[in-house]
């Protein structure tokens, strides 16, 4: 995968550009032991995990982050169960525009290892640069790629509701 610009629209409508395999990794690991953390300002994307530092250190960051008052830090939310992220992928099909593409996912999602089948599909229609656009605290994907379009994708798809 390629770079991905994250569109700060909270603190000061500035571009910060991250790696797009490092957010698909917090957002494919992000759980209670392991979180992720995107720092605007340093342009990187911070891994706190129990095994890698002590709970007292973890929990000085999360201070720092508590008491940070310009929206510096986006939390990547824990992963959520296979039923929501199921539901996810019905909403997102719903958004294709391409009949047969539509046709496809639909037929990913209902057999063996739909998450990875879904993934495949998202990563084998797009290889260009995407944006991340934070808003309000919603995360939402903008994909760059004519391929997109051609393959009947919309342009925008949300992540994940809330960042907390």
């Amino acid at each position: 995968m390629g770079n991905s610009m994250v569109k700060d629209n909270d603190v000061n409508q500035r571009v910060v550009h991250l790696s797009i395999d490092e957010i698909a990794e917090a957002l494919d690991n992000c759980t209670f032991d392991t979180r992720y953390i995107i720092d605007l300002q340093e342009e990187e994307i911070i891994r706190l995990s129990e095994y890698m530092m002590s709970s007292e250190e973890i929990q000085e960051v999360f201070d720092e982050i508590d008491d940070d008052e310009t929206g510096r830090y986006v939390l990547f939310p824990i992963r959520m169960g296979s039923r929501d992220g199921h539901a996810d992928m019905e909403l997102f099909i719903e958004e294709i525009k391409n009949p047969e593409v539509q046709e496809l996912a639909n037929q990913v999602i209902r057999g063996p290892k739909p998450f990875r089948r879904f993934k495949e599909i998202l990563s084998s229609s797009s290889s260009a640069d995407s944006v991340i656009s934070i808003s309000n605290g919603v995360i939402t994907l903008e994909l760059l790629d004519k391929g997109m379009k051609r393959s009947g994708f919309s342009l925008f798809y949300i992540l994940f509701c809330r960042c907390k």
